[in-house]
């Protein structure tokens, strides 16, 4: 019985050993397989937040989407009412070309080409283009200012002289000047009177050309 037992006592004990190793390489993969199942946990995580941050930017994609179709139709239709306006500019100034006598609109072009090739200031430009008012008085402004509606309104005569001289020159026609600093207002009663209202009270300017239109 003892040798029996001494035999075995060897094996036993590598066994013990072996039970011992398969216990701590079972303990080390129950802790590799709790990692894993943290780590896809996290990552099962991450998955689902990344998934609603790209749900989250695909509606704001979508919101900037429809956005820039409202910005395309609204710059479609600003483009097609500044079509309608240019065309409506191109129509108004050509009629104004054939209300303004040959000689005075070429006059008026040659004074802005000078302005522009000598750097001239101080030139405001003719009174026509200096005034507003409402649609109503049109016909009465044009009737009671006639040619003065293209009269050039400047800083002072030093300007006018200069334009002259080049338009002299150049043969480019026919402008009266207005210079500020030589215009005297003169004093107007007017009758006191519902019934009558002066046309200048009427019509819109800056004030510093005041003078060019009393």
């Amino acid at each position: 019985f003892h040798v029996f037992d001494f035999c075995f006592a060897p094996q036993e004990k590598k066994l013990m050993e072996e039970i011992e190793r398969l216990k701590d390489e079972i303990h080390g993969c129950d802790e590799n397989v709790q990692n894993r199942r943290s780590n896809i946990t996290s990552m099962e995580s991450q998955i689902a937040q990344s998934r609603e941050g790209f749900n989250i930017y695909k509606e704001k994609r979508d919101r900037l989407h429809d956005k820039r179709k409202s910005l395309w139709n609204q710059e479609n239709g600003l483009t097609a009412e500044i079509d309608k306006l240019r065309a409506e500019v191109e129509k108004a100034e050509k009629s104004l070309d054939n209300a303004i006598p040959g000689d005075v609109r070429r006059g008026l072009n040659s004074v802005r080409k000078i302005c522009k090739s000598y750097n001239i200031s101080g030139v405001h430009g003719p009174i026509i283009e200096l005034l507003n008012c409402d649609e109503k008085f049109f016909t009465a402004v044009e009737v009671t200012a006639g040619n003065s509606l293209f009269h050039v309104v400047v800083e002072n005569d030093d300007k006018s002289t200069e334009i002259i001289k080049h338009l002299n020159r150049q043969k480019g026609g026919r402008v009266t000047f207005i210079p500020l600093n030589r215009v005297n207002a003169p004093r107007v009663t007017y009758p006191q009177s519902s019934d009558v209202i002066p046309l200048l009270k009427k019509l819109n300017f800056k004030h510093d050309y005041t003078p060019a239109f009393s």
